[in-house]
Parts: structure tokens; sequence; C-alpha cells
């Protein structure tokens, strides 16, 4: 059902209650196909109902207590409520699409795995039917993760349309432009990235000439959105030849934005609705150079790109100062994640944080629910990056040490004593060691040797 103007002033109170109902009209429609790529037991996940934890810093009623993976087509409003929503508003998928927004989509994907580390879920909006959509994405074969990314059909932008004009105090109109009306300057400006585009293997349209299109989706100049508890909280507004933006810099760096994709310990372990830490691994494709094929990328090829550290003539403790360094200022060190996020190691540095909540938790937490807290948030953390094989943040597929010095972890944690004594501070120290003097350095040094590594003060001298 498409929105009307008496829909939309009769269920709409205020602009916030406009954004939240247009989002609510917004369904996903392969969201079955999602949940069976990308949750690891789906059978016993739908019955699963955890107990949130008793905490004076942590708001249990903040989800809703009803679970989301047996949902059919769930509205991104509902979804909103539980991921950071990136929405792609991407322009038609008719006559084999737009070589730009297939661009995009490709560049998403490759940081899909990064992504739903961080609890951002990559959604595609289109104005074709999702019989129409189906067919353009299943020509994706060699990259499961394109064909099955989430999508909502919206035909002519409407609801999107309404979403963008009730959130002005973020967003910009949608805006349609016609190649044709476009000046003259502007279309030279168009043929550079038409080119590059072209000569990476995107396809366009070439003959347009009674070929009709869904209404609008050959003139929709496209936008991402980033929307969280029912609002839309950043944007990217794009010109039409635009790549998909620097998502983890602007994502991690901006103010407004970085308060909505952190997720304490304390959250996560009372998130009851969705199963986090049995999320699957994401696997990781290459686009063949030319051509809109994909390789998969196998575990010794990763191998040798994160167990061979480049070779530095220097000092291996300098190299741990530095790190130590790096990692205690928060600005470097988001540089350091945004580096992890694209060589997709980010769960590395991930298990250190959540290393430093649960110790931070240890110093303050004095209260009668300390045993209980610390011990599932211990086990919230072994389970997440360890003791679930093959699921989304596993750290021990390259590193097996890791899972030989947490294997008495669960052991430990089920003695009541264990919580009331301060030593319990170290219950990961082994694991923070070997973390900060293999892993952690290895990446530092490849850090230091990238070109992210140019937008700070990072250097061994």
């Amino acid at each position: 059902m498409l929105p009307t103007r008496a829909d939309s002033n009769s269920t709409s109170s205020s602009p916030q209650d406009a954004a939240a109902h247009a989002l609510s009209h917004l369904k996903v429609y392969n969201w079955d196909a999602f949940v069976q790529q990308m949750i690891l037991s789906v059978e016993s996940l739908s019955t699963q109902q955890q107990q949130p934890l008793t905490s004076n810093t942590t708001d249990s009623t903040k989800h809703p207590t009803t679970t989301i993976i047996e949902m059919i087509t769930p509205d991104l409003a509902t979804l909103s409520m539980h991921f950071t929503l990136l929405i792609q508003i991407r322009r038609y998928t008719r006559h084999g699409g737009c070589g730009f927004c297939t661009r995009r989509n490709v560049q998403v994907a490759e940081g899909y795995k990064s992504l739903l580390q961080l609890g951002i879920l990559p959604i595609i909006v289109h104005a074709e039917s999702e019989e129409e959509a189906n067919q353009f994405f299943a020509q994706f074969t060699t990259n499961p993760l394109l064909v099955n990314m989430l999508r909502v059909s919206d035909s002519e932008y409407q609801w999107v349309e309404q979403l963008v004009s009730h959130s002005s105090e973020i967003c910009r109109p949608l805006r349609l432009e016609a190649l044709e009306d476009m000046g003259t300057w502007a279309k030279l400006q168009m043929i550079s990235p038409y080119m590059k585009a072209t000569q990476e293997g995107y396809q366009f349209n070439r003959d347009t000439e009674g070929k009709e299109y869904a209404k609008n989706s050959n003139l929709l100049v496209p936008k991402f959105l980033l929307v969280k508890n029912k609002q839309v909280v950043y944007e990217w507004d794009q010109a039409l030849g635009d790549e998909a933006p620097e998502i983890f810099k602007d994502v991690l760096f901006h103010p407004h934005t970085t308060v909505w994709i952190h997720m304490n310990l304390l959250e996560e372990c009372n998130e009851t609705t969705f199963p986090y830490d049995q999320m699957k691994s994401v696997p990781r494709y290459r686009k063949v150079p030319k051509t809109l094929d994909f390789e998969l990328v196998t575990k010794e090829q990763q191998e040798k790109e994160f167990l061979e550290i480049p070779n530095v003539k220097k000092d291996p403790q300098l190299i741990r100062e530095k790190l130590d360094a790096l990692l205690k200022d928060d600005t470097d060190r988001i540089h350091l994640k945004i580096f992890a996020c694209q060589e997709f190691t980010l769960e590395y540095l991930l298990l250190w944080e959540n290393i430093q909540e649960y110790k931070s938790l240890v110093s303050t937490m004095k209260d009668e629910n300390r045993t209980i807290t610390l011990t599932k948030v211990a086990l919230h953390i072994y389970k997440k990056f360890i003791g679930t094989d093959n699921n989304l943040y596993n750290v021990t597929p390259l590193y097996p040490e890791l899972k030989k010095k947490a294997e008495m972890i669960p052991n430990v944690v089920s003695h009541p004593q264990y919580f009331m004594s301060d030593e319990c501070v170290n219950l990961f120290l082994e694991i923070e060691q070997y973390l900060l003097d293999s892993v952690l350095s290895a990446m530092y040094v490849r850090f230091l040797n990238s070109s992210r590594n140019k937008s700070t003060s990072c250097n061994l001298q």
C-alpha cells in the first residue's frame, strides 16, 4: 500500500513519529534467506529466552522481548531497535541495473563482515518488484553475500521519500535528475566515473529507447542512510557516479553516530531477541578484475596475509610500547579499528576492547549482583569470541592458541566464590597478553605500512 497525504497526517504527531511510521512500512522481503545464511542454529534459537542481568547501569526494557529471527518480513522500524541499519537507496535493477549502484552494492558487500560485527545491517531499497530484484541479484552466483543482501521494495520510493522528508534535520530531499536535464559541465563530469566503472566490469544499459523503468528509478540520485531506534541518525548524500562512502571512517569518527553502534557488554548480555554471538562467520570474496565474478578467499590465503608479519627491523619491545600507547589513545585506536575493518580482522580488536570493559566492571561493581553479572559477562566473552566455532566473532581459526588459553574459563567462573576476589580481574590475562604480543602487534605493523596511518602520529621512531 502506498502512503497518502491523509495517511501521513493521521498517523504522525511529530517528525519523529512520521519517520518511524515510514520505516514501519518498509519491509524486508528476504529476511528468511538472511537468517538461514547467517544464524548457526535457527531451531534452537527460536525458542531461546535469556533472563536479563540485574544492573542499575543497564535498561533491560530497551529492546522488545520477542525474538525477530522467526519473522517473515520484519519492517525497518523493528530491525532498527536491534541493529544500526545502513540503508542504500539505489537506482533501477531492470535492464541490467545501474552500474554505479551495483558497484556500491559490491563495495558494501566487501565490508559485510566488519559491518555486522559493529552491529550494522546493510539493506538495499529499490523501486522495482521483489521478483525483478531477485532476478537481478541472482546473477551474482559466485558471491552469496550479494545474492542474499537484505532488500526492501518501495514502489516509486514513496515511503523512503516520507522518511527522508520527515528527517529534514539530518537529510536532504530525494533528488530525481534526468541525464538530458543535466548541464553540459555536469555531463562532462560523468564521463570519468562512467569509464572507470565500465573498465571495472560494471554494466550500464546504453540502449534506453523504448525501455520502461519503474517510475523514477532511472532518475534517482542515490543516497545512504544510517538508521537506529526508528530514526535517521546520519546521511550520505551522493552524486550519481560516486562510489560507496567511506562508511567505517564516517561512522566510527562522527560524534553523532558512534553512540549508535556501540553496545556495551551489559547491553549485549541483556539482548534477548537477536543472537549476536550465534551469527555465522562471513566468508570473504574478492571481485575478479574487469568482471562481475568473485572468488572465495581461502583460509590459506588469509593465513598468508595475516600471519606473515612484514619485515620491520625494530625491537619487538618497541613495537609493544608503541602499540600500548596507540590502544590507550581513543582517536588513534579508531584509526586502527578502521584498518582492522578493512582487512577483516576486527574481531581481535573487539576482543581486546571487551576484555577492557570486563576489567572495568570488575573494578566498579561492588553490589549484591556482582557474581551473577560478572559470571554472565565472562561467559558471554568466552562464547562470543572463542567457545562457539564458526561464529562471526570467533578468533581461533587463524590463532588456535587462543582456544587453548581459554579452555579453563567456563570451569573457573562456575565457582561461586571466584568473583568475590579482585584476582578475577586477571581472568583473561593470558589471552590479552597473547593478543598484544602477537595478533595486535602484527596488525599494528601492517597498519604502520598502510595509507590509513597517514592520519595518525604513529611511527616506530
